[in-house]
């Protein structure tokens, strides 16, 4: 994920119109209730599999897509892209400025998050061994070996850890670097690395064409040579992963060019429509095996087809082209408490994975050994309930005062 990533201050733009130049940009309602959705994924993913047990193996039939938890991540980088450019071309910050309220929106959670699987990973091992029975041999030796090799390269994970780099480490240099511990913190590890390079982008495209195009051909050549790098675990390195934020990037300028426009295209009423009947022309040609098409999954294109179709509301809705579709996609994202889970997501993508594992153990200790479907409705009727309630309290007590600690800090920066 799955990361982005969670992490972008979507909220941000959710809440409040801001000055954009000479314009002021309209509220985005929706992109908060977009990012409870993909955490949740998620999170469901993380349940189904009960932490590499056979519950893997539990038939969700045409919600299948939910064992594949990395889509979600993919979306949620296209989304990042959309929103870190909003803020970029909102505040005009000096890098250090930028770079430093961006650090303290993700460091604080997960140095949480990150400390307390250290503490239970003695206890996440164990639940390894206890899954042991459902687990093929190769599997289990493994997703051990996964678990144990960082331990005894504890010194570097903790320092690749700590500057939120772990992602960039190739495995031939640090096993399991981007996955150690906290594995879903890959993602973050990936979002920190687009932050760092975010405002060069911004700059380069506010140049004009040449600087647009100079970025354009970098996401072009790394995302046609991603296959060539060395192995980095999940692809978590940003050359990889660049194409799904630049698509994010593309699509904030489209709507911003569409909010500035005096007579936006009537047509875009239609947009979100337009998405459903491309979406359906490819399974169509998919099923049919045609031409390029041949051999693709729906892997390829769920993250953009779920971006597409919500830009696409976003798009008709602010063009004031209505249409009964844009609309109603757009007043399920802005749903209150779909908004409230958003708001907390980050919290979210990263909690559940300590969570599951102790809660897991719990059962165990309780419950003997159950089985992985008894494990994985313990996981809905327990853990989920725990994970939304440690969402709502690290994101009181830990994520607002980091951000409120970034705006201090930043406001004592532009005036020195």
């Amino acid at each position: 994920m799955p990361t982005f990533s969670a992490a972008g201050d979507a909220s941000a733009v959710d809440r409040e119109s801001r000055s954009v130049g000479p314009v002021r940009l309209p509220r985005v309602a929706g992109l908060d209730g977009l990012r409870a959705l993909l955490a949740w994924w998620v999170v469901v993913y993380h349940a189904r599999g009960s932490l590499f047990s056979a519950a893997f193996e539990v038939p969700l039939g045409p919600l299948a897509v939910l064992s594949q938890g990395t889509l979600a991540v993919d979306a949620f980088m296209i989304l990042s892209g959309f929103v870190i450019f909003y803020l970029l071309d909102r505040e005009h910050e000096p890098y250090r400025v930028f770079a430093l309220r961006r650090l303290l929106r993700l460091y604080p959670v997960y140095a949480v998050c990150f400390g307390a699987t250290l503490l239970l990973h003695g206890a996440y091992v164990g639940n390894l061994h206890a899954n042991a029975p459902h687990l093929a041999p190769e599997l289990l030796d493994r997703v051990l070996h996964d678990a144990e090799q960082p331990v005894r390269d504890l010194g570097a994970q903790l320092a690749v850890h700590a500057l939120m780099l772990h992602g960039a480490v190739p495995e031939a240099w640090l096993h399991n670097a981007a996955g150690a511990f906290l594995m879903p913190a890959w993602s973050i590890s990936l979002e920190w690395q687009f932050y760092l390079v975010a405002p060069l982008i911004f700059w380069g495209v506010r140049r004009g064409g040449a600087g647009a195009a100079a970025w354009a051909a970098v996401a072009i050549v790394a995302f046609a040579t991603r296959e060539r790098w060395p192995e980095f675990r999940f692809d978590a390195f940003l050359p990889q992963q660049l194409h799904w934020f630049a698509i994010g990037i593309a699509s904030y300028y489209a709507y911003k060019w569409v909010v500035t426009s005096p007579r936006p295209p009537a047509l875009l009423r239609w947009a979100p429509h337009a998405v459903l009947l491309a979406v359906a022309s490819y399974l169509a040609a998919r099923s049919a095996r045609f031409g390029l098409l041949r051999g693709t999954s729906p892997g390829d294109w769920l993250p953009l087809a779920i971006w597409a179709f919500t830009l696409a509301a976003l798009l008709a809705t602010a063009a004031g082209a209505g249409g009964r579709l844009a609309g109603t996609t757009r007043r399920a994202l802005a749903w209150p408490p779909l908004e409230r889970l958003g708001a907390v997501s980050y919290a979210t993508y990263l909690v559940h994975w300590p969570l599951f594992t102790l809660c897991q153990a719990a059962f165990r200790s309780a419950a003997g050994e159950p089985s992985p479907p008894a494990m994985l409705a313990l996981h809905v009727a327990i853990s989920f309930p725990l994970i939304a309630a440690a969402s709502f309290a690290l994101h009181r007590w830990v994520e607002k005062p980091g951000i409120e600690l970034g705006r201090r800090l930043a406001a004592r920066l532009r005036a020195a």
